[in-house]
């Protein structure tokens, strides 16, 4: 949608690496992997709504890098197999 791609396009204006996977038309991974460490991962959006409004849930596994290494390896092979955003 528009804003979505006008969010996309500041992203990539400030030069943020940012890269789209016509693989999956919807990247519906919801984690964060810390120094490869740790793992926070559940529903949760990281937007307004669901830190207000949404019924959520996410869970933080701490120092756990045999834990945090195959979600690393998920991202990883997502972001190896896309493109750059233009």
């Amino acid at each position: 949608n528009d804003v979505s791609h006008r969010a996309m396009k500041y992203i990539v204006k400030n030069e943020i690496p940012l890269r789209v996977d016509s693989d999956f038309p919807i990247q519906h991974d919801k984690v964060m992997i810390i120094d490869e460490r740790s793992v926070q991962t559940g529903s949760f959006n990281y937007t307004k709504a669901a830190e207000s409004k949404n019924s959520e849930n996410a869970v933080v596994i701490w120092n756990m890098p045999q834990l945090a290494k195959p979600y690393l390896e998920h991202w990883e092979d997502r972001w190896n197999r896309g493109e750059d955003y233009k």
